[in-house]
């Protein structure tokens, strides 16, 4: 670590969590765009186990990171945060570091009471099959610095908004989706989505027409819910990718049920990764085959990313 940073110490782990199996802190380095130069390093932690998922750059040069912790005296912001308190088991977090690296601009927790952020292996899903799966989820911010996260829960009591497409869980483990205010002190909405099986996001991304967009998976849910006129709405694989696409602003559900096969003819694994490139406008789409060992590919000719 380097001098100036926001935690210079160690903070400690417990016996760890699949599939590590090691104590950790969450470690953050910043380097000169050439490699050279290692600007700051610091550690984000508590007493317990953390694992970062994603982090991204705010308009503003921030850095957020998103990830999961276990432990209760994790560093979340005593000013500048929705929840101060951890809930229970895995919780997840959203932190905002200066771009120095030396203070924490803002922190928030956000879980309930059962495992938040991470797929876990005990009972078995079908949703962990490469290494590291257990922590998929993904954080971007929109031109105004709102935070956007995408993820998954077991919990019964998951934060969600008045007006949420879907309030409480529809199988072991379903999607979560929300939108943090760019000082993480407000939750604008929070919305879950899943079938009956288990589901989860993985990624997420906002163009320039305030739609977000979720890629995840679905353990074969045929209770997954659909709308508008998605190219495929049902399942066909053990595992089945998805995308689904939002209003920003509230939450709305505009349109789901995009897939790799939909979009390529070949069956995916259901884990698909969804970028949007704003400067040429289009959307890039991979997985992996389900068969062959091959990875699948998908770039938008135009904003839409069916287009």
């Amino acid at each position: 670590v380097t001098p100036g940073a926001f935690q210079t110490t160690y903070g400690g782990g417990g016996v760890g969590a699949p599939p590590v199996q090691l104590p950790c802190d969450i470690s953050i380095s910043k380097y000169s765009p050439d490699g050279s130069k290692l600007l700051f390093a610091t550690y984000m932690g508590g007493d317990d186990d953390e694992y970062p998922h994603s982090l991204c750059v705010d308009p503003f040069n921030n850095l957020l990171v998103f990830g999961t912790t276990l432990s209760f005296n994790f560093p979340v912001h005593p000013d500048s945060s929705v929840f101060n308190t951890h809930k229970g088991d895995y919780d997840i977090f959203v932190n905002k570091l200066s771009s120095d690296g030396s203070k924490l601009l803002g922190g928030t927790f956000m879980g309930g009471s059962d495992a938040d952020g991470f797929q876990t292996e005990i009972p078995y899903t079908a949703l962990v099959y490469n290494y590291a799966d257990n922590y998929r989820g993904d954080v971007t911010t929109d031109d105004d610095g709102n935070i956007y996260v995408a993820t998954c829960t077991r919990s019964t009591d998951f934060p969600t908004t008045p007006g949420a497409l879907q309030s409480k869980p529809s199988g072991e483990t379903d999607a979560a989706i929300l939108c943090l205010n760019n000082t993480l002190t407000k939750l604008k909405w929070a919305t879950l989505l899943g079938g009956s099986e288990d589901d989860a996001s993985y990624s997420v991304k906002v163009d320039d027409s305030a739609h977000l967009y979720v890629g995840g998976g679905t353990a074969t849910s045929s209770s997954f819910p659909i709308k508008g006129n998605g190219y495929q709405k049902t399942p066909i694989g053990n595992v089945d990718g998805f995308i689904a696409r939002f209003n920003k602003n509230t939450g709305a559900t505009i349109a789901s049920s995009l897939t790799m096969q939909s979009l390529g003819g070949v069956a995916g694994l259901g884990d698909p990764i969804v970028l949007y490139y704003k400067p040429a406008k289009r959307w890039f789409l991979t997985e992996f085959s389900s068969t062959g060992n091959k990875l699948l590919i998908h770039v938008s000719q135009t904003s839409n990313p069916q287009g």
